[in-house]
């Protein structure tokens, strides 16, 4: 019975070392995908990678890692392992670049993330008891489904892109918990309505009303169409 119990505990103290290190990997890919600039593919990856890690580590654990985190319980969790990523490709997939048609990027995440949303379940049986908290883990999984997929459209995308020249209409900067700089574009290519899409600042100072950007439209990998737009050269 006290070897039963020592096997237990130790058991336990290997799944907190690993829960330990994915939470401490998701989070410096989470500051690294949101500090830096430009993220390389392979901290992209990564960040794609890790909910779905996170979610194996659960179910090979037999049930002494937690997806979600509950207070005064002995396991291990890697909530931050699955939250984190996706936060961090949703912001990624909102700084500067732009989708053409938002409902196909829609379907995308919504594919994406109840495939991982069931995975979760399965691999964690107490969340399927927690029936307060699933519709909330249900929306974070949308949230990594929604970059995620952005990311992958993008990183996988071997189409050549086509360019545009668009005359800038006008110009504003919207303020909140974040401060876009955002292009009002006059109808180019496909966009037959015109954009206003979100832009780095030094271009946002460098661009005037009726000047002219240049838009690259790629066609996405998994048929989201996307684009950047920038400066002409």
């Amino acid at each position: 019975m006290r070897a039963a119990a020592v096997e237990r505990t130790e058991a336990l103290v290997h799944a907190g070392r690993i829960a330990k290190i994915l939470t401490v990997i998701s989070f410096v890919a989470f500051l690294w995908g949101l500090l830096y600039p430009r993220p390389s593919p392979l901290i992209v990856g990564i960040l794609i990678a890790l909910p779905w890690i996170a979610v194996g580590a659960a179910g090979r654990s037999k049930g002494l890692i937690r997806i979600d985190q509950y207070k005064k319980d002995a396991h291990s969790s890697v909530a931050l392992a699955v939250v984190l990523p996706g936060l961090a490709l949703a912001q990624l997939g909102m700084r500067n670049i732009q989708v053409l048609h938002w409902m196909e990027l829609l379907k995308v995440a919504i594919v994406m993330g109840a495939v991982l949303f069931l995975a979760a379940i399965v691999a964690d049986a107490a969340l399927r008891t927690k029936y307060a908290t699933l519709p909330l883990i249900f929306i974070v999984m949308l949230i990594y489904g929604f970059g995620a997929g952005l990311q992958a459209d993008i990183v996988l995308d071997r189409s050549t892109p086509g360019l545009y020249r668009a005359k800038v209409f006008s110009k504003r900067i919207s303020s909140g918990r974040h401060t876009y700089y955002e292009l009002t574009l006059r109808p180019w290519g496909p966009a037959k309505y015109g954009s206003t899409d979100s832009v780095p600042h030094d271009l946002y100072d460098s661009i005037q009303p009726g000047d002219s950007v240049c838009v690259a439209l790629g066609q996405g990998a998994l048929g989201v169409q996307w684009y950047t737009v920038s400066e002409c050269r």
